[in-house]
């Protein structure tokens, strides 16, 4: 498998962009992610000073690998992670150049976007052995002129026809990748393949580095720092700063959560401060970070992916009720607890996941 196909596999897996690092002094840049940390230095090492929001835009300075350099009002050398910001170049508007480039493009079919980012509205797609005019490039992304409009494609999808071919990249970067686990077992195996022995088992929502990723297989580092394979039909790949983000939301989804403890229940209230049933309390508590769920806890099941009570995480809604009909829904906190509108009684409060009423289900809304 060459290292193109490689990328290709990796980028659909994953489903995040990173962005290249042609960016411009004082480009302007988007938050992409419902909420962004903002750290002291390019990495995730350094401490979290702030966070974003989506949709805030903010000024890029410069580019260290994945993380972008950023300007805050009161803060110096800030940075945040690459894959959340659509950066737009101040040269972005500049003149297509005046030799265009043949490219053909090389999957079953690309999409066309408004944009150079993944978030970027899809005006069209281009299947496989279509020509197409290349404009220019802008980080990894190509403008191109089709039959019809114009728009931007992913270069590693459309191979260029120049006197100077298209420079690939020979090593295929996976550092800073982990491999999610899907099911409930998973064989780890010393080769990649079905007939190789059995080295280890994992399971479902661990997270194992990643050495390479391969056709249909990854080489993973175990938790006792062995080198196996995983099949990769049954993980998920994803960058270590997205899972950081998506736990983060999740332990501030519960610590916002507690502060309520304690105020009143009223059925069909929407304050967390003056009175709120089951379902207007998580709704709420979901708002407040980005997350539109639905009015009733019958209704908020569908809000999210169903998901088993083994699979449980910080933040996920677990609902109950008798026959089979949801009445009450509640926050999972974690360590068998959860956090919910009770009852007229006793308000707001945290107890154990079986704390009387019947368990029927639970559903996720952080992916």
């Amino acid at each position: 498998m060459n290292k193109k196909q490689l990328r290709k596999v990796t980028l659909g897996l994953v489903g995040s962009l990173v962005i290249g690092s042609s960016v411009f002094a004082a480009d302007a840049g988007k938050v992409t992610a419902n909420r962004l940390n903002v750290r002291t230095g390019p990495g995730l090492d350094y401490d979290i000073v702030s966070q974003l929001s989506r949709g805030q835009e903010v000024n890029v300075i410069n580019t260290y690998d994945k993380w972008l350099k950023i300007s805050m009002e009161n803060t110096q050398e800030v940075y945040v992670h690459a894959d959340y910001i659509n950066v737009i170049s101040n040269n972005e508007e500049m003149e297509e150049v005046a030799v265009r480039k043949e490219g053909i493009v090389n999957v079953n079919f690309l999409n066309l976007r408004n944009d150079p980012s993944l978030d970027g509205e899809i005006i069209g797609q281009v299947n496989e052995g279509q020509e197409v005019g290349v404009l220019k490039e802008v980080d990894e992304w190509y403008y191109v002129e089709t039959n019809s409009k114009k728009g931007y494609l992913y270069s590693d999808f459309v191979d260029v026809k120049t006197n100077q071919n298209k420079v690939e990249s020979i090593q295929e970067t996976v550092e800073e990748k982990v491999a999610v686990i899907d099911v409930s077992v998973l064989n780890v195996r010393q080769e990649p393949n079905l007939e190789s022995n059995i080295i280890d088992k994992t399971y479902r929502n661990n997270h194992l580095e990643i050495v390479q990723v391969l056709d249909e297989w990854v080489e993973i580092t175990t938790s006792n720092g062995a080198k196996g394979y995983l099949f990769k039909e049954y993980i998920t790949i994803r960058e270590k700063v997205d899972i950081e983000a998506t736990e983060d939301i999740r332990q501030e989804i519960i610590d916002y959560a507690k502060q309520f403890l304690g105020n009143p229940y009223v059925y069909g209230g929407n304050s967390l401060t003056n009175g709120v049933d089951c379902s207007g309390f998580t709704q709420q508590i979901f708002n407040r970070f980005g997350y539109n769920l639905s009015r009733t806890s019958r209704t908020q099941i569908n809000d999210g992916v169903r998901i088993s009570r083994s699979e449980l995480l910080p933040g996920d809604l677990v609902f109950y009720g008798y026959n089979g009909s949801i009445s009450h829904v509640a926050i999972y906190a974690g360590n068998g607890q959860i956090i919910h509108a009770n009852n007229r009684r006793t308000g707001i409060i945290m107890g154990n996941i079986d704390y009387g009423m019947p368990y029927i289900g639970a559903s996720r809304i952080i992916q």
